[in-house]
């Protein structure tokens, strides 16, 4: 088998679980080596593939404070708040 890019293997790891398929037979069907094939997967599946920033917008401090929006939450923290505070409150919430 020729050597597969990072993107080519999440999709063959994906084709894999949509298959119903076990591993093994999958990779046999595949022409595929079951033990590198659960290394990869193994190894990709501990990389994060989401990006762990979070987008920002930015408005005038009307009201002095800083709104952070994750999904249907919303935090209203003072402007007045250190910059690592506020870092290691994101980090604790992704």
């Amino acid at each position: 088998m020729a050597r597969l890019t990072q993107v080519q293997w999440r999709a063959l790891i994906e084709k894999q679980a949509a298959s119903g398929q076990t591993a093994m037979a999958f990779c046999a069907e595949h022409g595929i080596d079951n033990k590198y094939f659960s290394t990869r997967k193994k190894q990709l599946m501990t990389q994060s593939t989401e990006s762990r920033f979070v987008a920002v917008t930015t408005k005038p401090l009307e009201n002095q404070s800083i709104q952070l929006h994750i999904g249907a939450v919303q935090l209203c923290i003072p402007a007045s708040v250190s910059p690592q505070w506020l870092v290691d409150v994101i980090k604790a919430l992704a």
